[in-house]
């Protein structure tokens, strides 16, 4: 392994490279893809009233009249709007997975220049997880400290959730009755309705977990509160 860290380098480039990308793809999300969401609720309006309609221009028949052509037309619309929300949670669930594997991925980076010797960089069983932890630790890196402190134990939660459905991650979320397991018009409700489902089948088809924006930017914060605690923590090794 690397004999000492570079402090100089590795603190200040966390900042203004690794802090910068999050916050880029924070930026991307909220301000580029939500807003492609607004207005789907009067989306559907319009799509009800251009079925009817349509249905209204339909020969007469002794088999339906016009208030069967509205409940048609409604369930058309109730249809569309559903399959955008959950187009909308499934999104939005993914892009906290993501976000978690960004800074997975950039700890990997610094890992592989930084941490390992340079004849070690292609070695890919020195990538996991328990390894970067292991040799972290030998400089006096806390690694699994730095990620309880800041919130990216929970994050790294959600991102295994998101991509597993049911399984010791989303146990370990209903263990602290994390808000992304209900749906964000019952929190704080006082209800059973208000609890976590008791199973996750389709975290990617928009039910079971529940990012919302608001979820999303904290989680946001959350790295790149890791990676200023991180930069603390590399400058202590100098």
């Amino acid at each position: 392994m690397s004999e000492w860290l570079d402090p100089a380098f590795w603190a200040p480039a966390f900042e203004s490279r690794f802090v910068r990308s999050v916050l880029s793809f924070e930026r991307v999300v909220v301000n580029r893809m939500m807003p492609a969401f607004e207005g789907i609720d009067r989306e559907a309006e319009a799509l009800a009233e251009e079925e009817f309609e349509r249905l209204g221009r339909q020969p007469a028949s002794d088999q339906w009249d016009m208030s069967d052509a509205a409940e048609w037309a409604q369930d058309a619309a109730l249809g569309h709007f559903e399959e955008l929300s959950d187009a909308r949670q499934a999104l939005l669930n993914l892009c906290t997975a993501a976000l978690f594997h960004l800074v997975e991925q950039q700890l990997l980076f610094f890992h592989r220049r930084q941490v390992l010797h340079p004849r070690e960089e292609q070695d890919t069983s020195l990538f996991s997880s328990k390894v970067i932890a292991e040799r972290l630790k030998e400089f006096g890196i806390d690694l699994g400290g730095i990620k309880r402190a800041t919130g990216l134990e929970e994050l790294e939660l959600v991102a295994n959730v998101v991509k597993h459905g049911d399984g010791r991650s989303a146990e370990a979320l209903r263990e602290r009755k994390a808000v992304v397991l209900v749906p964000e018009m019952l929190r704080g409700e006082a209800s059973s309705l208000s609890e976590p489902a008791s199973r996750i089948d389709a975290p990617l088809s928009g039910e079971g977990i529940y990012v919302t924006v608001s979820d999303f930017r904290r989680y946001a914060e959350v790295a790149v509160a890791f990676w200023r605690r991180m930069a603390t923590a590399v400058r202590a090794t100098g």
